[in-house]
């Protein structure tokens, strides 16, 4: 999550290429997308981690249903 939308895109404006920070890749185990969700946030915490969650996951976690209109 980016808590000030116009700062990011004025540092990624000026910002090189190629010292843009590189994607972290990162592993947890967990038996449901709750505990998933649990986890990652209490580990994001730990840290000072910033996060939003999207998507389906974040219609479940919310318990709201993802719909498709075709």
């Amino acid at each position: 999550m980016i808590d000030d939308r116009r700062a990011a895109l004025d540092w990624l404006a000026v910002i090189d290429g190629a010292r843009r920070p590189p994607a972290a890749a990162t592993y947890l185990y967990a038996r449901t997308e709750a505990e998933l969700a649990r986890r990652f946030a209490e580990r994001a915490a730990e840290t000072g981690v910033a996060y939003a969650v999207t998507g389906a996951s974040g219609s479940s976690l919310l318990g709201v249903p993802v719909l498709s209109l075709c």
